[in-house]
């Protein structure tokens, strides 16, 4: 069977929730974010990721960020009848956990370690949970 075209949206939402007086207060923002696309084209027939960014924490450092959010990235339905035709197996859903920190050391570096708990990933019920490192370093001339 063939589909021609293929469609989707995606919405963004962030607020500011929490903001501390003076001109290097602090402040806490929330995002809120989905999307969903056409399952009989598209492997992810839906998206849903939500977080929190606290900027200011540390005294002396106005722009160093904390963040912690949850991505949920769900497999369309036609997706999943292929895969079960198949005789290969998969999960609903990829469930991604992360915390990070970026911290401004000097104006021209930045650095910005980032830790990601990923359940199931790929969707693939024979790949074990994973842990994900790493490190964004940012130059500036």
């Amino acid at each position: 069977m063939q589909h021609r075209g293929s469609g989707g949206g995606y919405l963004l939402a962030d607020r500011v929730l929490y903001r501390a007086p003076g001109e290097e207060g602090g402040k806490l923002a929330a995002f809120i974010q989905a999307g969903l696309a056409d399952p009989q084209v598209n492997r992810f027939g839906s998206y849903i990721g939500a977080g929190l960014v606290a900027t200011g924490l540390v005294p002396g450092r106005p722009n160093n960020q904390l963040g912690a959010a949850v991505a949920i990235a769900r497999n369309g339905g036609h997706f999943l009848s292929a895969q079960r035709d198949l005789g290969t197996p998969a999960n609903r859903a990829e469930i991604a956990i992360e915390a990070t920190y970026l911290a401004q050391i000097f104006r021209w570096l930045t650095l910005q370690p980032d830790a990601q708990y990923v359940i199931n990933p790929n969707t693939d019920p024979a790949v074990p949970n994973a842990l994900v490192l790493q490190l964004q370093v940012q130059v500036s001339f």
